[in-house]
């Protein structure tokens, strides 16, 4: 009899100690980072976002409706996803789990809620006053909101007209006469383009003055939008990525045909180059970042979706085909490079920004490498880079520029690899950055800059300080639908913007 009490109590230890490691096993998934402000909605769409996990090979992404309950689920390799399924009346709970090599969980995330989209509050007026034969307008705005339309009513008429656009909730209306009646209204605009309801009337009966002098705006460059030289009536063409402008000809990497496309500046197509050769054994990829000599006789391509940089004679011939490895101190780790940029330096060289681990790397003409600027990432000493995409080079001393989409800056860094300095939202309120998109030379040595978050295009000296904002005339932003590259023309002046939503490329005329 006790020998069989001592068999019972063992054995329940037994189960005990079972019951516990499986406790601490089930408890010992790792945490999956989310990146700041994820998931978030960009017009009709949620981008999702996440940082890696050790180990794990590809993440499942649950997305949970709010409303049904129902959850939809699926995989990826990568740290992005952009649901286009995410309807922007329903909210959503997302999370993510790390999967490794065995399909087995790694690690899973908490949680997080995407909000059902909310239309924008209609402004509230803060005030008004007068001085100078100026009446300063003052009113709070949605905080989502991208910028805010300004009508005006004028007296003896019954309907407005809209007298500016306007990213800050201030404006000076000037076009006034002494003793007139004028009636304002403001609404504000959505990333997508939609008005919120009016604000309330805002009377003001304007004051006689003396003359006063007139006060000049600086850094504001007024252009026309001549022409969209391509669009989506060419079915091969479709969301064009990058470009450059050489010679007389714009080359763009599209999306669309998987190649370079070469264009006269009336938009007419020349030809197509770099197209995949027949039986090529790899993943071709999608054509992203490009560059070319000044001459128009090498371009060289890097590729979504992969980690390779190819370079093609002027007939398109490809004559390097090289892949981009990791860094040395994270050979074991899982993620594949992704090669983001490439800039040609002039001395048959180029440079490649690498997003997957945050690095700036250097090859010779042979694809040999000859340094890496940053410490990768994932690493606890990783800096600077954490989203290095679009690249540019100084005409005058041969630095490059460095576009840092999600930190909202433009790095500097010497032909030898030296990191000298950014630009950020701290240099001007006229040149805030918030997600600077390509970037390019453009008259005599400065940088043109697209905002993809602002939708704006802004000039800076070779010393990184502000030049100029672009505008449409007679609006206070450039009226241009989503634009996400730039090139400029040193012959003519003209600038060239394009937009992947529009899959058109537009040409800019400065108004003198």
């Amino acid at each position: 009899m006790r020998r069989e009490t001592i068999l019972v109590i063992r054995f329940s230890a037994f189960i005990v100690m079972v019951l516990v490691f499986a406790a601490t096993t089930a408890f010992a998934l790792g945490q999956v980072q989310w990146q700041k402000n994820s998931p978030q909605r960009v017009g009709g769409q949620a981008i999702i976002m996440w940082n890696a996990l050790p180990g794990a090979l590809k993440y499942s992404i649950s997305r949970t409706d709010m409303l049904t309950n129902k959850t939809v689920s699926w995989e990826t390799q990568s740290l992005y996803y952009v649901d286009l399924r995410a309807e922007s009346g329903k909210a959503y709970k997302y999370l993510i789990t790390a999967l490794g090599a065995d399909g087995r969980p790694l690690g899973v995330s908490e949680s997080r809620l995407l909000e059902a989209f909310k239309p924008l509050e209609p402004p509230r007026w803060g005030g008004s006053y007068q001085e100078g034969g100026r009446l300063y307008l003052v009113w709070d705005g949605d905080p989502r909101a991208k910028f805010h339309n300004l009508y005006r009513i004028d007296q003896g008429s019954k309907e407005a007209s809209k007298i500016a656009s306007v990213q800050t909730g201030k404006y000076v209306d000037s076009n006034i006469l002494p003793r007139a009646k004028y009636t304002y209204y403001i609404r504000s605009v959505d990333r997508d383009g939609k008005e919120s309801e009016s604000s309330n009337y805002l009377d003001a009966e304007v004051e006689t003055w003396e003359g006063a002098p007139a006060v000049g705006v600086v850094a504001k460059r007024y252009v026309n939008a001549v022409g969209m030289i391509v669009g989506q009536a060419n079915s091969l063409f479709s969301e064009p990525t990058d470009m450059v402008f050489r010679r007389g000809k714009l080359f763009v990497t599209d999306m669309g045909s998987r190649a370079i496309q070469e264009f006269t500046p009336e938009g007419a197509l020349v030809r197509r180059i770099g197209v995949k050769p027949p039986n090529y054994p790899k993943e071709w990829g999608i054509p992203w970042g490009m560059d070319s000599d000044i001459e128009g006789k090498v371009f060289a391509v890097t590729y979504l979706k992969t980690p390779y940089v190819r370079i093609f004679d002027r007939n398109g011939k490809m004559i390097l085909d090289l892949e981009v490895f990791k860094p040395r101190e994270l050979k074991d780790y899982p993620l594949v490079p992704q090669a983001m940029d490439v800039l040609l330096d002039g001395n048959g060289g180029f440079w490649v920004s690498e997003f997957s681990y945050g690095q700036l790397i250097h090859y010779d003409e042979r694809g040999t490498e000859i340094l890496r600027v940053g410490t990768p990432k994932f690493l606890e000493e990783g800096e600077p880079f954490k989203t290095p995409t679009f690249l540019a080079r100084q005409p005058k001393t041969g630095d490059i520029w460095v576009s840092e989409s999600l930190q909202g800056r433009i790095y500097r860094i010497t032909q030898e690899g030296e990191i000298i300095g950014f630009m950020d939202n701290r240099d001007s309120e006229l040149g805030v950055l918030i997600m600077p998109k390509d970037i390019a030379p453009g008259k005599e040595g400065e940088l043109l800059v697209i905002d993809g978050m602002l939708g704006s295009l802004q000039s800076f000296d070779e010393k990184g300080n502000l030049v100029a904002v672009y505008y449409t005339p007679e609006l206070e932003y450039l009226e241009l639908p989503s634009i996400v590259a730039v090139a400029y023309d040193p012959t003519t002046g003209d600038i060239y913007v394009s937009s992947k939503i529009e899959s058109a490329i537009f040409r800019l005329q400065l108004i003198q």
